[in-house]
């Protein structure tokens, strides 16, 4: 299989009965299960994050959480989220570099795609607006954690003075306030606002192109928020995905939550529904998660894992396109005895990534995409609100007279 087999297709199809073609076998049973079962548990974050390169360091950051809740709760249940130590620190520091990371994601998306979907012209290399920004230095994964610590502390720190001054044009702070109280209208205004000035800001002038499109583009949304309420029905919550993922044949490449496809992203971070929410809506929730990092990168995002049975662990990462979940089981688990970490080895392991979410052939993309008015525009800023983590495709189905 060629490197563009595995990464897979998503092809959009506008009026047909079947609008959502989306097929990754990196995600799929039998490709996981060749990869990692009969590895070493300890190798399994640098696999991942080779295999899914776009977001390996959520991937990474991921796998090892799951591996640690298989290890340490080989033979019992628990929370695993709250470590003591070198431990917690590590994962403290883990936890901002994800973070960082998924701050740049988001800058890189509307430093690139904004502009493309808005028709404008778009230039080689890094747009001028961001060539100074503190993520595009993050450490890579290599770096001593002293060293990755103090660069991750720099980062974070000169992040809030350089959104005001080269995004927002205000504190982060009191954009993201404005947009909690106000949402939608804050984010014309605001545009509006950019826009007024002598250079506007591009990001500000490709959504004002785009504004008019994205306030009509709009299909309902059924937020996937197994994080949400009292921790028991978190637990709850998880255990029900981790049973899912073990007995449940290509439930990774088709999920559903209890019965019905759902959908993660920036938006469903508080576990809101709504019974329409539009493309404008979710671009600037994404801009809501750019601020919301850049004020507070140690806690914007959730991240945590849990056991769920002797050898077996879930975790879960917040990350730019919604909510990544890893399930892990280990070998050798009927003793009960915990294992040693540097021989355990993987018997199974499945990842549940937003985009099998998002673009589910029964989800609500693709219950919009079923109206045949649609225009290859409305369809690529649908797409691009929902941030496929693949290239994707429009066709349209050939009409007979």
């Amino acid at each position: 299989m060629t490197l563009d087999g595995v990464a897979g297709r998503l092809v959009l199809r506008p009026g047909s009965a079947e609008p959502v073609l989306c097929e990754r076998p990196m995600v799929g049973a039998r490709l996981l299960d060749r990869l990692t079962a009969g590895r070493r548990a300890v190798l399994l974050p640098e696999l991942l994050g080779a295999v899914f390169t776009l977001c390996g360091h959520a991937q990474r950051a991921t796998a090892r959480r799951a591996v640690r809740a298989a290890l340490d709760l080989a033979g019992g249940c628990g929370d695993v989220s709250d470590s003591r130590g070198e431990e917690s620190a590590a994962m403290a520091l883990e936890a901002r570099s994800v973070a960082l990371h998924v701050l740049r994601e988001h800058l890189q998306r509307l430093a690139l795609d904004l502009p493309a979907l808005a028709g404008a012209a778009t230039a080689a290399g890094t747009p001028h607006w961001l060539v100074d920004a503190p993520v595009l230095g993050l450490p890579a994964p290599g770096r001593s954690r002293q060293d990755g610590a103090e660069a991750l502390r720099a980062v974070a720190e000169a992040l809030p003075a350089w959104l005001e001054r080269r995004l927002f044009g205000m504190p982060a702070q009191r954009w993201l306030e404005r947009w909690r109280a106000e949402g939608a209208g804050w984010l014309a205004l605001w545009c509006r606002h950019q826009a007024a000035h002598p250079v506007a800001h591009p990001v500000a002038r490709a959504l004002l192109a785009l504004q008019p499109m994205a306030e009509t583009v709009a299909w309902p949304c059924r937020a996937l928020a197994p994080l949400a309420g009292r921790e028991a029905d978190r637990g709850h919550e998880l255990r029900a995905l981790a049973a899912a993922l073990a007995r449940v044949p290509r439930f990774a490449e088709r999920p559903h939550r209890y019965g019905a496809a759902a959908e993660p992203g920036p938006w469903t971070r508080t576990a809101e529904s709504w019974p329409v929410l539009t493309a404008w809506d979710r671009l600037g929730a994404r801009l809501a998660d750019v601020a919301a990092i850049g004020v507070a990168p140690d806690t914007a995002l959730a991240q945590g894992a849990v056991g769920v049975g002797a050898g077996e662990g879930i975790a879960w990462t917040e990350m730019a396109r919604g909510l990544l979940v890893h399930w892990v089981r280990l070998e050798d688990v009927s003793n009960g005895r915990a294992h040693d970490p540097e021989t355990a080895r993987i018997a199974r392991c499945h990842v549940l990534a937003p985009t099998e979410w998002n673009f589910h052939p029964d989800g609500g993309l693709a219950q919009w995409l079923r109206s045949a008015h649609h225009s290859e525009a409305e369809v690529r800023l649908a797409a691009a609100a929902l941030d496929p983590c693949l290239a994707f495709t429009v066709e349209r189905e050939a009409r007979h007279a």
